[in-house]
């Protein structure tokens, strides 16, 4: 699996601002986000880049689970 989806801080300072799903400009970052039905793979060639930031994984460092399962529906199903 490719890791994907915004910083821990960036993250938790969106869902603290709850039901507002107005959208919202994101600053000093450089987080982006895109959909594909394809599976992104990492090739040998980015892995022997200089710009490889092996770093970067520790920005999802303490990140919180925030699913309940006490909010699913009786019969368990996430979908009608």
């Amino acid at each position: 699996m490719t890791p994907h989806g915004p910083d821990t801080t960036t993250f938790e300072k969106t869902i603290a601002e709850e039901d507002d799903a107005k959208p919202a400009k994101i600053k000093d970052t450089m987080a982006f986000m895109f959909e594909s039905s394809l599976i992104p793979r990492i090739t040998p060639w980015v892995l022997k880049s200089p710009h490889l930031d092996n770093d970067y994984y520790k920005c999802w460092t303490g990140l919180k689970s925030h699913f309940h399962h006490e909010h699913l529906p009786e019969n368990g199903e996430l979908h009608s």
